[in-house]
């Protein structure tokens, strides 16, 4: 059923389909219900309608995505977002790349030890933040670093901190994110749902 691109768990996975690229199509051509401006990106609401024809065009649809929470992160050139976990209690992330024009983005995984004793923000009930300054997150030494590609879905391990810093870009970046509906699994049982395997 799918194609495995890349596989650097517990980070990601990196994984196609066949009718991909014509999902991709399909849902750079929607209207937005409504979105919320941040210094580093944008996040755009799809109409629940939408949501459901997309949801019963995915192969693993089957992971009870919530319906409410298909989201376009759109990073601005020289945006991205600092360290944090994704969701008060969220644990992996879909990623359908919808819009992506260089390879300037960067994902960046760290140790979750190296900032254990560090104050937790939760205020905007969308993240759990440790650094908001995405490029000062770039100063923390890193133990993974991805770059999303045009034409391909991301199983994203929002469990680890992680940033994205859209550096040295005059494009910004599209990307649909869905998530998984209340007292998500995580990213280990996800893969062997998705993929099979131990």
């Amino acid at each position: 059923m799918y194609t495995i691109i890349e596989d650097c768990s517990p980070y990601y996975i990196r994984f196609k389909w066949e009718g991909l690229q014509e999902l991709i199509d399909f849902i750079s051509q929607q209207p937005m219900e409504k979105e919320e401006k941040y210094p580093g990106f944008q996040t755009q609401w799809l109409f629940r309608e939408t949501a459901i024809q997309i949801n019963d065009a995915l192969p693993f649809k089957n992971l009870g995505l919530r319906l409410d929470r298909f989201c376009i992160f759109d990073t601005y050139p020289d945006g991205g977002a600092g360290i944090h976990k994704d969701g008060m209690a969220n644990k992996i992330s879909i990623n359908i790349a919808l819009e992506i024009l260089d390879d300037k983005c960067i994902t960046t995984w760290y140790d979750d030890e190296q900032f254990k004793e560090w104050p937790v923000n939760t205020t905007t009930g969308h993240s759990r933040n440790i650094l908001r300054d995405w490029r000062k997150a770039a100063t923390y030494p890193a133990v993974k670093t991805m770059v999303a590609c045009p034409g391909e879905a991301v199983l994203f391990n929002t469990n680890i901190y992680h940033a994205y810093w859209n550096k040295n870009s005059a494009n910004s970046r599209k990307v649909l994110t869905l998530r998984s509906e209340e007292t998500p699994l995580p990213f280990d049982q996800i893969k062997k749902i998705m993929f099979g395997g131990n």
